[in-house]
């Protein structure tokens, strides 16, 4: 596996503790994202009529993966399962938030917002979620949307 990684122009080191290789990727190989590439090119350079199946043994881990790695795998979940990706504005109105029972005194306020209808940094994604789907449902016959991103107000975790 090393010789065929090296082949293919990728800095691999061998750890000598683990059986575990430290494969560094050049920025000209952008489809080399994650471990199953690599075993792809690998598979794929030796041949795969000679790997032989067998049921991986995974060794018990302590590692967690990190927020933006959860992320991460949290969106392409959803994508893969039809859901589109909204990225809406931070801010949303008193009326609006009174609309979905939340109480505007709950609410972190902007001194001078730019526009009245953003004045409230938003305390749950909701509000401009149901907004975006209500806008998308005149053009589409169906909407399917998620989106990850921060909320704001006294002792909010911040995402």
């Amino acid at each position: 596996m090393v010789k065929l990684l090296a082949l293919l122009g990728l800095k691999v080191k061998k750890k000598a503790s683990l059986a575990v290789l430290e494969v560094t990727v050049p920025t000209r190989r952008p489809d080399l994202r994650d471990e199953w590439d690599l075993i792809e090119e690998i598979g794929r350079m030796r041949g795969y009529e000679k790997i032989l199946p067998a049921i991986p043994l995974l060794p018990p881990t302590k590692h967690f993966p990190s927020t933006r790695t959860r992320e991460r795998d949290l969106k392409k979940l959803s994508a893969h399962l039809g859901f589109s990706e909204a990225l809406t504005y931070s801010f949303y109105s008193m009326p609006e938030a009174q609309a979905f029972g939340l109480k505007p005194k709950a609410h972190l306020e902007l001194e001078n917002p730019m526009n009245p209808d953003q004045a409230l940094l938003r305390r749950t994604l909701l509000v401009n979620l149901l907004r975006t789907a209500a806008e998308n449902a005149r053009a589409f016959d169906s909407v399917a949307l998620f989106e990850i991103g921060s909320v704001f107000g006294e002792g909010s975790s911040q995402k």
